[in-house]
């Protein structure tokens, strides 16, 4: 049997089996034939000097939106870091630190507060793992996370000392981050938010 012979009875086996695949072959032959066309199309375009400028172009715009996000992602979580722990009253902290020395009684809210800030401290630690990776960026985030954490460390030696005094000075300390960072943060936030995309409503 030829080969020709062989191929027509290997095609009339499921076409008898599903009439609609006879009318559908060559249906699909033709898009074969776009598709192929089509990327040839596309080949030849890629050649031509217009359309090289205009896929730098977007190339170069598509980086700049990228970072943008980027950045809206990362200054967005460092302020909702710090305003997780910005929401506890110093007013109920520096008055359990008030007294002498630190009682029994007020140890537990104290201690919650310390894991509350190292959390944070280790959540803006990733974050910033996050940001583009451009040194300087990172450097300026990096000194006012190392600042929390020193504090921290101090307020958690304290209660280990149960030393009031220097309980109230890591407080203090506390509060200068979280009244200076977390504006600069927002402001940062909101400079970076890329534009909304033109031309999406009616005229």
């Amino acid at each position: 049997m030829s080969a020709s012979r062989r191929t027509a009875r290997s095609l009339s086996s499921p076409v008898k089996a599903l009439p609609a695949a006879k009318t559908a072959l060559p249906d699909i032959k033709t898009q074969i034939d776009s598709v192929l066309k089509g990327l040839e199309w596309t080949r030849s375009r890629l050649s031509d000097s217009a359309t090289k400028e205009a896929l730098d172009s977007s190339k170069a715009t598509l980086v700049s939106v990228s970072r943008g996000i980027s950045l809206l992602d990362g200054y967005k979580s460092l302020h909702d870091c710090l305003h997780y722990i910005q929401i506890k009253q110093f007013s109920i902290l520096l008055s359990s630190v008030r007294t002498s020395s630190i009682d029994d009684t007020q140890i537990e809210i104290l201690r919650e507060y310390q894991e509350q800030v190292r959390t944070s401290v280790d959540s803006a630690r990733m974050i910033v793992g996050r940001l583009p990776n451009e040194p300087t960026l990172r450097l300026i985030e990096t000194r006012w996370i190392e600042d929390l954490d020193g504090a921290i460390s101090i307020y958690q030696k304290a209660l280990d000392d149960q030393n009031s005094a220097a309980a109230r000075i890591a407080i203090l300390k506390l509060s200068r981050v979280l009244e200076t960072e977390p504006p600069r943060l927002r402001m940062i936030a909101i400079a970076v938010r890329p534009p909304p995309p033109r031309g999406g409503g009616r005229g």
